[in-house]
């Protein structure tokens, strides 16, 4: 267990709330400027289809379509010594924001632990 925080790294939970209102309200903006891309990708795509045309420049723009391909292996798929000899491993964080359940998008966070915060750290593999 953690030792408990001196006053002064006490964790600002208000602060946080405001950061993490942020990074949702971002989200959202993410998720419907991901809708309107994919909806212009869709109908550029079908244009490129109809005339058969693989670029198009207009005054301001240039769009070209091609094709790209990845290779790669399951672990299940090879011999255990040959995986282990050549898998290359990537090491990132990754964080996850959901929204609080049954709190509007002003809602203020209430902390659940006495400390004011829990960091979970994650297993080192």
């Amino acid at each position: 267990m953690a030792p408990k925080a001196a006053k002064k790294d006490a964790l600002d939970l208000s602060a946080v709330e405001k950061v993490l209102q942020r990074w949702s309200d971002a989200k959202k903006k993410e998720a419907e400027a991901s809708k309107e891309i994919e909806a212009c990708k869709t109908q550029i795509e079908a244009t490129m289809l109809k005339t058969g045309m693989e670029v198009i420049k207009t005054t301001g723009f240039e769009v070209s379509k091609r094709t790209q391909s990845r290779e790669s292996v399951s672990k299940a798929d090879l011999p255990s010594d040959i995986f282990a000899k050549y898998a290359k491993k990537s090491t990132f964080v990754v964080l996850s924001l959901k929204e609080a359940k049954g709190s509007n998008a002003k809602a203020k966070a209430k902390p659940k632990a006495k400390a004011g915060g829990v960091i979970k750290k994650s297993k080192k593999n």
